[in-house]
C-alpha cells in the first residue's frame, strides 16, 4: 500500500525509449517523497529504454527521493547496475553516478 507521500506507477505492455519519456513526465510532475516504479505487467521491455530510466532515477534521488523498482528481469537489473543504479533485493534503487546527468530529449 502506497502512503500519501508515495506514487505508483504501474507500467504495463511495452516499455521501450518514448515510454520511458513520457514516465518522466510523470516523475517530474509528481511532488510525492517516493516514486514506485512497477514493471511486473511489462511484456516487452526495450534496453534503450534503461538510459533514460537511468536518468530519472538519478535525477530523483538526487533529489532526495526514495525510489522502488519492482517487476524488473534479472537481465534489465544486471544493465541499471552497469549504468550505475544499484537495485537491493527489496527493490529500491540507489544511483552511484557522481557526474551530471542532463535528461535526454
Amino acid at each position: 500500500m502506497q502512503s500519501r507521500n508515495e506514487a505508483l506507477f504501474s507500467l504495463e505492455g511495452t516499455f521501450d525509449h518514448e515510454a520511458a519519456r513520457r514516465l518522466r513526465t510523470l516523475l517530474l510532475a509528481s511532488s510525492a517523497r517516493g516514486a514506485t516504479i512497477d514493471f511486473s505487467r511489462v511484456i516487452s521491455f526495450d534496453d534503450s529504454a534503461l538510459e533514460p530510466l537511468t536518468v530519472s532515477v538519478v535525477w530523483l534521488r538526487r533529489q532526495g527521493r526514495d525510489v522502488i523498482v519492482r517487476g524488473l528481469r534479472e537481465h534489465q537489473v544486471n544493465l541499471l547496475n552497469h549504468l550505475g543504479v544499484h537495485v537491493a533485493d527489496d527493490g529500491s534503487a540507489n544511483a552511484s553516478i557522481e557526474e551530471e546527468l542532463p535528461f535526454p530529449d
